[in-house]
């Protein structure tokens, strides 16, 4: 009985600390100014996440014949932190919120990390919970961390570019008092050998392009290559602002768009997954007991060799090599599925079920990433990486549906009478 109240305490905790990530995170979106803004579906994610924590966590206290908690914390139990952003803002500048944000993450992290401690004793079906939720709690802390120290290193790039810029036009301006005597602004009668045209208002790069490149008819040259279009803009926009201390206009785009820079960092997280899922189901395959499942595990593996194949492609549409990052989330689920392999008996319908709870945990997990790059996509306006995303998200998807079929259909009923 103390036991028992004890699991439903740290269900509650869990639950009210994940309501209060909720709030907390609604309340940095609302915060976000100006091109900040961008990171809004990111903030919305990581709140919609513990959205669901909280509603499994309070599921399973009922469960236990607790009184589910859907509140937000008011103590300090547990390590507790997430509380009303707004009260503790320094500014609205995006490193303030960021610097919140991963106080109450850590706060979050540690809450997780008190529940799973071995003194807790709690069920398996529970530390199981507690622990793939802890998954994605770790990854939403990562990510915010690595958020702030961009955001910082931003900040100090561009005061420091404002110190070289400030030094640059200091430094022409006593070039300017120097020469001030022989300087006429508007003397255009003293040493112009030219007429002012529309050219005296073009800078020395478009005045070369204008005169190495006659005007002619207009030449259908068939689609444009993005990774070639992309490496062009490149350079002209490289060209147009090479001056001491100012980046291009392409770079600035590069390194100050955090939510560009977090989803080609998922990009790669997604790959590394994609392409270990490709090593583990074959012997998911092999270790099925039923033919349905078995199947099923075959046909995931030719449509999982096509998704890398996808995403691949989306690297080359952004201009960049394919490269991958180790999906932490991925490796973990892949390792339970082969400790279900290694703990159930060969041939029976029992390592059947286990085989289908880690195919779906690998599905949920990919849905939820998919689900995310693509909101992402669209609000970057990468049009045609959204539409690949929206395609393989919709087999995952299928994938999830075709597993629970196969339980519901014969699978666990199997199981119930060996």
């Amino acid at each position: 009985m103390e036991n028992t109240e004890k699991i439903i305490d740290i269900l509650n905790d869990l639950a009210e600390i994940n309501n209060d990530r909720v709030a907390g995170f609604e309340n940095a979106s609302e915060h976000l100014e100006n091109d900040d803004r961008t990171l809004r579906p990111v903030f919305d994610k990581l709140a919609g996440e513990s959205r669901d924590n909280a509603v499994a966590l309070a599921e399973k206290a009922r469960q236990f014949n607790g009184e589910a908690e859907d509140g937000t914390s008011v103590s300090g139990s547990l390590h507790r932190a997430w509380l009303d952003i707004k009260a503790t803002f320094s500014g609205n500048d995006l490193e303030s919120i960021l610097n919140e944000c991963e106080r109450g993450e850590d706060a979050i992290k540690q809450a997780y990390s008190t529940a799973l401690d071995d003194s807790n004793e709690l069920p398996y079906e529970i530390r199981q919970l507690i622990r793939d939720q802890q998954r994605g709690i770790i990854e939403g802390h990562d990510l915010i961390k690595s958020l702030r120290n961009q955001s910082r290193q931003a900040k100090e790039t561009e005061e420091n570019r404002e110190g070289n810029q400030a030094d640059y036009i200091s430094g022409n301006n006593e070039d300017s008092e120097n020469k001030e005597s022989d300087f006429e602004p508007f003397a255009s009668n003293k040493s112009n050998n030219y007429e002012i045209t529309d050219e005296e208002f073009m800078d020395e790069n478009e005045l070369e392009l204008a005169n190495e490149v006659p005007a002619g008819p207009a030449i259908d040259r068939g689609p444009v290559d993005v990774g070639e279009y992309q490496s062009l803009d490149r350079e002209i926009n490289q060209s147009n602002y090479d001056l001491p201390g100012v980046a291009s206009a392409e770079t600035q785009v590069s390194t100050d768009s955090r939510l560009q820079e977090f989803f080609v960092n998922e990009l790669k997280d997604l790959l590394w997954a994609e392409k270990k899922l490709i090593d583990t189901l074959p012997k998911m395959e092999e270790a099925a007991t039923t033919v349905e499942l078995r199947e099923a595990f075959r046909n995931h593996l030719t449509e999982t060799e096509e998704h890398v194949q996808r995403l691949e492609q989306i690297f080359g549409t952004l201009g960049l090599e394919p490269d991958t990052t180790k999906c932490e989330a991925m490796d973990g689920i892949v390792d339970e599925g082969e400790e279900i392999i290694d703990d159930t008996d060969e041939g029976t319908a029992s390592r059947d079920v286990g085989l289908i709870f880690a195919g779906q945990k690998v599905e949920h997990y990919e849905i939820a990433s998919y689900g995310g790059m693509i909101s992402l996509a669209k609000t970057l306006g990468y049009t045609e990486a959204a539409e690949i995303l929206t395609m393989t998200l919709n087999e995952e998807k299928a994938a999830d549906a075709l597993l629970t079929e196969i339980a519901e259909n014969n699978v666990n009923y199997e199981a119930v009478n060996e």
